[in-house]
């Protein structure tokens, strides 16, 4: 196991990597007074706790949460048809969305900025990343046809 701190919470495994505190910390150093450091950081959890609300909504505990360098990552057991699964994958990019749309209303051009290129970066069609989740299931679904195709949830 790498370094960092490790603790369940109402059965949830979370995991916080040295990275994840690394990266974080030098990027709210390097902005201090836009406080875009931040910013980032909240909505990057915002995002992730979009992907929880989904599966909330789905009746859909996560089993771990990692929080490393790179990102944060998910994984449940659950098995999941490609509709739910697109819900669960969109709703992170969804709440981005929402706060971009909140910033842009507000004045605040720095939060707009920051969640529109959150949630495009997640959408691009990148095996590890929403987008590209969201992609193959949608190519599953078109090239195989089969009443009820099912697969283990895993997000980050």
């Amino acid at each position: 196991m790498t370094s960092g701190a490790e603790f369940y919470f109402k059965g949830t495994r979370i995991r916080i990597t040295f990275g994840f505190f690394a990266v974080w910390s030098v990027l709210i150093m390097q902005s201090p007074v836009s406080k875009a450091g931040e910013l980032a950081l909240l909505s990057c959890l915002l995002h992730e706790g979009g992907h929880i609300t989904a599966m909330a909504v789905m009746g859909i505990k996560p089993r771990s949460l990692t929080f490393y360098s790179g990102g944060i990552g998910m994984k449940s057991g659950a098995i999941l048809s490609p509709a739910r699964e697109i819900f669960i994958l969109s709703a992170g990019c969804l709440v981005n969305l929402l706060l971009a749309l909140a910033g842009t209303l507000t004045g605040s051009r720095i939060l707009t900025g920051i969640n529109l290129a959150l949630m495009l970066f997640n959408l691009l069609p990148l095996p590890s990343l929403d987008g590209g989740r969201i992609l193959r299931t949608v190519v599953e679904l078109s090239l195989i046809h089969i009443s009820e195709p099912t697969r283990l949830l895993s997000i980050s």
